[in-house]
């Protein structure tokens, strides 16, 4: 009899226990609090000077350490140059050109008819200036570049090159066209091994804006 009481209550307490288990909430396994950085990125183009043209129809930033033209120059077809340039360039002649002797700029050129406002036709003027004009092409043209949101194409040249370009010298040239149908070039030239430089200038090729 005894033996069947202290069965009884063993049974009891292991359905008491199974009971107990099932109906107790489980415990969730800790999951470690991640520290989300609330830190916002520094621009470093807040500090940059601002250029506007209203008559060229742009806008463009670059470091108080460079410098600009007062303002672009225009010719008689209706094209406008504009240049940015680094505080350690210097130009010397050279067949008829000026190109730096060290240092480099950002070249802006608009409404030049040698482009007819066609981004998909830039493959051919690329074939032209390296026929007619020495310049060693390395690279590939990127259709799928964007300016300011518009379709751009991209080339990089090498020098040198019989116009323009020294030895050691590289020429990233790019093409867009405005809203309006107006063809833009943009050429960054620096030395191959100023790579700091380089980086610059293609940030400020990034704050390039159509008015």
């Amino acid at each position: 009899m005894l033996l069947i009481i202290l069965g009884a209550l063993v049974i009891a307490g292991v359905s008491f226990g199974i009971y107990k288990f099932r109906c107790e909430p489980k415990s969730q396994p800790l999951i470690p609090v991640q520290n989300i950085s609330t830190t916002k990125t520094s621009d470093e183009t807040s500090n940059w000077k601002t250029y506007e043209s209203k008559e060229a129809k742009f806008s463009i930033k670059y470091p108080p350490t460079f410098s600009a033209m007062d303002k672009p120059t225009f010719n008689p077809t209706g094209s406008s140059e504009f240049k940015i340039w680094s505080d350690n360039y210097k130009e010397i002649p050279l067949k008829d050109a000026l190109i730096p002797q060290r240092g480099g700029y950002v070249f802006i050129n608009s409404n030049n008819f040698v482009f007819e406002g066609n981004i998909d036709r830039f493959s051919e003027y690329v074939n032209f200036e390296i026929n007619h004009f020495g310049f060693n092409a390395n690279g590939s043209i990127e259709p799928e570049s964007t300016i300011d949101g518009q379709k751009a194409a991209k080339f990089i040249y090498k020098g040198p090159s019989e116009v323009g370009l020294l030895e050691g010298q590289t020429l990233e040239r790019a093409l867009v066209v405005n809203k309006d149908g107006v063809p833009y070039k943009i050429d960054l030239i620096y030395f191959t091994q100023e790579t700091d430089l380089a980086r610059t200038l293609n940030k400020i090729l990034s704050t390039f804006k159509f008015l």
